[in-house]
């Protein structure tokens, strides 16, 4: 019934308009030279029909300045008649125009025509509507609300008139030309067309985006390869609730074309939300065959597939409770995974979140984007789950050229893999992988080949979800080779192999962390942590005062600092474990450095136990330890064993609050430093002068330096770091 309505509708509009377009070419056929010197005028109030009653037609009153329009092809015909041979040939239209009104002053113009017609006859005919009807050289005079008459002449100096009614989102066009007088044997266009607008109007333009209303507006972006790299601005709240499973056409993941048979073309545009929602965004993948010929994986998943370029940004937008998860029927591996977007390359999102739902894939997996490649993310957080996917069976891949996606591999709360730039995030939401997981971050890279860069930057962020996986875990970042500055975790963290309270695993010596810390307890097998699991990289001015449980290689603040350097940092949270547990690192390797810091929480363990270092192999100077340490060998109250080349200088432990007297529980033919008498007790421990008399750097003295790294209350506190005496009035 209401597709028979509509036709009738259709119907009446065409013959309303067919009756307008007789009466004014009667005008213009009767006054051709007053017709051809000014415009058709029209009083403003005038309406062609009034349809209100009975609801057959509502139309609504021009309200956009610009909006593009696709002629509807099985709607639209051009009708070529007349000429010698008395021709009559019926041309199907298809293409788009721009139509641009000015309601304040009454004018309109088809401001861009891009359009051709076909007839259905052997011959394949064909024309170009625009140069028939000359329709960019019309002039348009808006009348009442809906109508707009455009007038013209045609390049053979036929007159053209063409009548447009404004309905809702379509466009009726009705038109003709008509050949000058005495003619015979000149050709008569007859234009009979609906348009429908594209999206919610505007062209796409950088001052004019294309704006989208509705669920099935933002649905139709997937659909337009051509519009991948224009500006969009989201009008209203949406909700996608009706797309269920894959139905939704992700933005940015069109069709691959000839010439990258490989992959998608990505999106390049702006998205501008506008402030406004999307909400219950479903996409479940359900797929049991390669999506290319040789393809690992389900790859780009994301209301935004693929983000690709540097002048593409998404922004201002809010995802509400979204729902990211493979089938159990899914065979194949999903990767690339994030809410708002699957990989981010080059391009910018800023100032948007991720409210609630859950993202669950295979590897690479992000609350907000699954992989970013140079690109930038900043002012944007995320509360929702991050998780490997349920058990399910996955194809297996015989081809041993094609390199398997590692299932659970780099899961994090706000990005699952990050080789670009992170400001001012924060991710809430709790974080489940196997290997490289991170509260906020999975990995965080830089480039390899070329150090100099400042590439893969974490900065002014946060995590405060509880992190799990095997190895490489931490609160913030599961595996690190970039800069992380001023960031923080919260969250509880557990694993099997290097797990840490705000890094997991910094395995390259590229990797730094500075001004950072982390609280949430840390638990794990080996190279366990409290800031960092494993370190060959840099720490500095950072601290941990989480509670740290692990078997080997367990630290208050690293696990494992294999060749890193740690400076200017402390660790204040009790420790457990078996072999190698240390208050500060469970183990500093040989060419590990550890400056300037300090460890006051409790130490136990079985073997290698220190209150500073479970075992040191490399440098330790100027630092100190102060809590408790018990085990049954090989334990010291700075350093469980000193071995090898091991060197400590300047060190200083509290021979009360350890109960011990000896600085190494053994040391090894080849290390040197282990000196009793730099143990001493509380008072003396609280004594500038015992620190100064050993070259140590103070506030308000010179002799030992001038970057005044300590500050004391005698007789009150150990030594502290004077960072932490400014951090404290920045506080206040």
């Amino acid at each position: 019934m209401m597709e028979v309505r509509n036709s009738r509708i259709l119907t009446v509009v065409r013959q309303v308009l067919r009756t307008i377009l007789f009466l004014i070419a009667v005008c213009l056929l009767s006054f051709p030279a007053q017709a051809n010197e000014k415009e058709f005028v029209t009083t403003a109030d005038s309406q062609p029909f009034d349809s209100a009653q009975g609801g057959e037609l509502v139309p609504k009153g021009l309200v956009e300045s610009s909006s593009r329009y696709i002629f509807l092809s099985d709607q639209s015909t051009v009708i070529q008649t007349g000429g010698i041979a008395g021709v009559h040939w019926i041309y199907s239209v298809e293409g788009q125009f721009q139509l641009t009104v000015d309601p304040n002053a009454g004018t309109a113009l088809f401001a861009h025509v891009d359009a051709n017609a076909t007839d259905e006859s052997p011959y394949r005919r064909t024309l170009d509507p625009n140069e028939e009807f000359n329709m960019t050289k019309l002039v348009g005079t808006v009348i009442g609300d809906t109508i707009i008459v455009f007038s013209g002449k045609a390049a053979d100096s036929s007159n053209i008139l063409i009548i447009a009614l404004l309905n809702d989102d379509l466009v009726y066009l009705v038109g003709k030309t008509f050949p000058p007088a005495g003619s015979a044997d000149f050709f008569i266009f007859s234009l009979d067309a609906t348009a429908q607008r594209k999206y919610g109007g505007g062209t796409g333009e950088a001052n004019d985006p294309y704006l989208i209303y509705t669920a099935e507006q933002l649905n139709t972006i997937g659909l337009n390869q051509e519009d991948a790299d224009k500006h969009f601005k989201l009008m209203a709240d949406i909700d996608l609730s009706a797309y269920k499973g894959d139905t939704f056409n992700r933005i940015g993941c069109y069709e691959p074309p000839p010439q990258f048979p490989s992959g998608n073309i990505p999106f390049t545009g702006v998205f501008d939300g506008n402030g406004h929602t999307i909400s219950n965004f479903t996409y479940a993948v359900d797929i049991n065959e390669p999506p290319y010929e040789g393809y690992l994986c389900e790859d780009f998943v994301g209301l935004f597939g693929y983000v690709n370029g540097p002048g593409a940004q998404i922004k201002n937008l809010g995802l509400i409770d979204p729902n990211m998860y493979p089938e159990a029927t899914c065979s194949e591996r999903v990767a690339r995974v994030g809410a708002l977007a699957g990989r981010l390359r080059l391009g910018i999102i800023t100032n948007c979140y991720v409210h609630g739902g859950r993202v669950l894939a295979d590897a690479y997996v992000g609350g907000l984007v699954g992989s970013n490649l140079e690109g930038t993310i900043s002012n944007c957080y995320t509360t929702c789950d991050v998780a490997l996917a349920e058990d399910r069976w996955l194809r297996p891949i015989d081809d041993p050229n094609i390199p398997v996606v590692s299932v659970g591999f780099s899961f994090g709360g706000l990005v699952g893999y990050s080789r670009g730039w992170i400001y001012d995030c924060y991710a809430t939401g709790s974080v489940q992988g196997v290997r490289a997981s991170g509260g906020l971050v999975g990995i965080n890279d830089s480039d390899i080949f070329n150090p100099e860069s400042d590439i893969g930057v974490i900065s002014g962020s946060y995590a405060t979800g509880d992190v799990s996986g095997d190895e490489d875990v931490g609160g913030l970042v599961g595996s690190n080779s970039g800069e992380i500055h001023q960031c923080r975790a919260f969250g509880n963290v557990s694993g099997l192999n290097s797990v840490g309270g705000l890094v997991g695993d910094m395995v390259m010596d590229e990797g730094g962390i500075s001004d950072s810390y982390a609280t949430g307890d840390v638990s794990g097998n080996e190279q366990v942590g409290g800031l960092v699991g494993y370190s060959n990289g840099s720490i500095k001015d950072s601290y941990a005062i989480s509670e740290v449980s692990g078997n080997v290689y367990v630290g208050g603040l690293a696990g494992f600092n294999g060749y890193g350097t740690i400076y200017r940092s402390y660790a204040g949270g009790a420790v457990s474990g078996t072999e190698n547990v240390g208050g500060l690192a469970g183990r500093n390797g040989g060419a590990g450095m550890i400056h300037c810091s300090y460890a006051i929480g409790e130490v136990l363990g079985t073997e290698y136990v220190g209150g500073l270092a479970g075992t040191n192999f490399g440098t330790i100077h100027c630092s100190y330890s102060a809590g408790a340490v018990s085990g049954i060998q090989k334990v010291g109250g700075l350093v469980g064993d000193n071995w090898g080349g091991g060197i400590v200088t300047a060190c200083f432990w509290d021979i009360e609050t350890s109960g011990l007297t000896d600085m190494c529980g053994i040391e090894s033919s080849g290390a040197i430093g282990c000196d009793n008498s730099y143990g001493k007790t509380t008072i003396e421990m609280q004594t500038e002068s015992t620190f100064l008399d050993a070259g140590w750097d103070f506030v308000d003295e010179t002799k030992n330096g001038a970057e005044d790294i300590w500050w004391i209350l005698e007789g009150r506190d150990y030594p502290r770091l004077n960072r932490e005496l400014i951090e404290d009035d920045s506080a206040e």
